[in-house]
């Protein structure tokens, strides 16, 4: 008995080299709405990511509460006017890889490819394609990309008051260094 749970287990162990699975828990996302009235910037450095090289899927989550702004107010304003974190306390990109490299991607060292898929916040899904840099440096890949989001395209309402300090496309940063997942 002790044999076959050995052989299962190697067995098993076998199949998931193809799949490696990378991750970070201090991924950093930022956006930036510049108007001539008002630059504003949030940053967290909270957002958790995982890469499945195999599959070439790609999973990122952060709280929204985690993004952190030059003003006080600017902060208190974005969680509760805006985002409504109390609601919907998280956004969720889910997506695929599909130019990713299909074996022998750490030997590459760097390369730039689609990302496509459905970004989730404020309660609402869209589909989001951006080019991503990804370059291997000291055991652990280093990701960037950069997309623009229209706050009216995730039903968040600017009021008119405010509307010329808000820029339409918001112009968001993610920045990932993600280390082998060990098991």
């Amino acid at each position: 008995m002790k044999y076959l749970i050995l052989g299962l287990s190697l067995w098993m162990s076998h199949l998931s080299v193809g799949q490696e699975k990378w991750f970070t828990r201090t991924g950093q996302i930022s956006f930036y709405s510049s108007t001539p009235v008002e630059d504003i910037q949030g940053i967290s450095n909270d957002a958790g990511c995982v890469l499945d090289a195999g599959s070439k899927r790609i999973q990122l989550t952060v709280g929204m509460k985690s993004f952190v702004f030059e003003k006080a107010l600017m902060q208190e304003h974005f969680n509760e006017n805006y985002v409504e974190s109390h609601k919907f306390p998280n956004a969720t990109f889910k997506g695929e890889l599909p130019e990713f490299p299909e074996s022998d991607f750490e030997n590459q060292k760097a390369f730039e490819t689609l990302v496509k898929g459905v970004l989730e916040l404020h309660g609402v899904a869209k589909e989001i394609t951006a080019k991503a840099k990804f370059a291997y440096v000291d055991n652990q890949w280093v990701s960037e990309t950069t997309f623009k989001v229209k706050p009216q395209d995730f039903d968040i309402e600017i009021p008119a008051v405010v509307a010329d300090k808000i820029a339409e496309n918001i112009e968001v940063r993610v920045k990932v260094e993600l280390k082998p997942l060990k098991r």
